[in-house]
């Protein structure tokens, strides 16, 4: 199984700027939030109705990355994950 590697990007969306963690398998998401002001979202389920899929489901190539993507620890993430599970929107 490949290495799990961790980015946050910040990201503009119809909701205005935010910022987009990922959790990577290869270049497979594998798990997903989104924080756009107080409103979060995650990939616990497929789709939102404000953003669409809630997953990545397009590859990540780590050579073809934004540029404004950095290296996320897995503890941010969990933290991010946890703050997700608290405050999603629906």
């Amino acid at each position: 199984m490949p290495e799990r590697i961790y980015l946050r990007v910040e990201w503009e969306s119809e909701l205005g700027p935010g910022t987009i963690w990922f959790e990577l398998e290869g270049e497979s998401a594998v798990r997903q939030v989104e924080r756009y002001g107080d409103r979060w979202f995650d990939s616990r389920v497929d789709h939102h109705p404000e953003l669409g899929l809630a997953l990545a489901d397009q590859p990540l190539p780590i050579d073809d990355l934004p540029q404004n993507a950095q290296w996320a620890t897995r503890e941010d993430f969990e933290a991010a994950w946890q703050q997700s599970l608290g405050s999603r929107s629906t």
